[in-house]
Formats: structure tokens, sequence, C-alpha cells
């Protein structure tokens, strides 16, 4: 089964106790974040999750597999994904396939609670660590008011409704 967008924003509203519309603000808002970046020609980097990659293609000859027809394909860029290790390690976890009439967020639910749990408990040790050298930063909220994802005119977040 695949997730959608639809039960990705209930899941969220599910965890976080916000009603439909703002949950599907929130998912609106990361996509276009996402979109503008990577239409930018800017890699995302989401440490424990993966990397959003833009890459170059070149031109090149191809083929058309219906009627063997050599065929030119232009230069382009295109979006790969690199899982991190957390993720492929966590998915290699998850090969209990949800029998008939499971759910398959709710068999997956168990491992990516453990998987939270694991970054919760990761950045907790961090900060315990980095504790003292942080304390004379305290007071620096230059990023706190940052406006740089704010709407804009160039982007229509109404481009990832459903």
């Amino acid at each position: 089964m695949t997730v959608t967008k639809e039960t990705i924003i209930r899941r969220i509203g599910e965890d976080t106790g916000w009603n439909r519309t703002e949950s599907k603000k929130a998912m609106q808002k990361l996509l276009g974040i996402m979109f503008r970046t990577l239409s930018d020609g800017e890699d995302i980097l989401i440490s424990g999750f993966g990397k959003f990659k833009v890459l170059y293609k070149n031109a090149r000859l191809g083929r058309n597999p219906h009627t063997m027809e050599e065929i030119k394909l232009k230069a382009r860029k295109v979006v790969s994904f690199r899982a991190s290790q957390r993720l492929r390690r966590k998915t290699n976890q998850m090969l209990e396939l949800p029998g008939p009439g499971e759910d398959p967020l709710e068999t997956a639910g168990t491992a990516v609670d453990q998987f939270e749990a694991e970054a919760t408990t990761k950045r907790t040790a961090r900060q315990r660590v980095h504790k003292d050298e942080d304390d004379e930063f305290d007071d620096f909220d230059e990023f706190e008011d940052d406006d740089e994802f704010e709407d804009d005119d160039e982007f229509d977040d109404d481009e990832f409704d459903d």
C-alpha cells in the first residue's frame, strides 16, 4: 500500500492534535520549501532520513523500446534520493509484511516509534555533551523570526493540492 499525501496529513493531525486545515498547511509548507529548493538546483539533506540531490544528465541517444528506433534525449536535471544508513537499517528491520486486513502504518508504527526514540536519545545525549559550549549562545536569536520561506508570489501552494 502506498501512503498518500492525504494519509500523511491525517497522521500529522493525529500525532499533533492539529485540525486538518493546520496539518494540510504544514504539509504544503514543507513540500513548497522542498519544491523551491530542488527547482533552484539545491540539494536537501534531512539528517537521519536521507538526501534529495539534483543531478545533471547529459544529452544522449536512447531507444524507443516498442519500435527500437533511436531517439535523441535532451540534457536534463533529475532529482534522486539516497536514504540515510539509519533509514536503510530501519527499513530492512521492517521486512515483516502486514497480514490481510492489517494497517501497514500500524505495522510500521513500532519501527517508526523506535526510530524516533533513538533519534531523540541521540539528540539529548549530544545536547548534554555540548551544553557548556552552547551556553554562550543562549541569547542568540538571529534565526527565530526567519521569514525566508514565507509565501512568495513565485510559488503556488495550490500546486500540491490533490
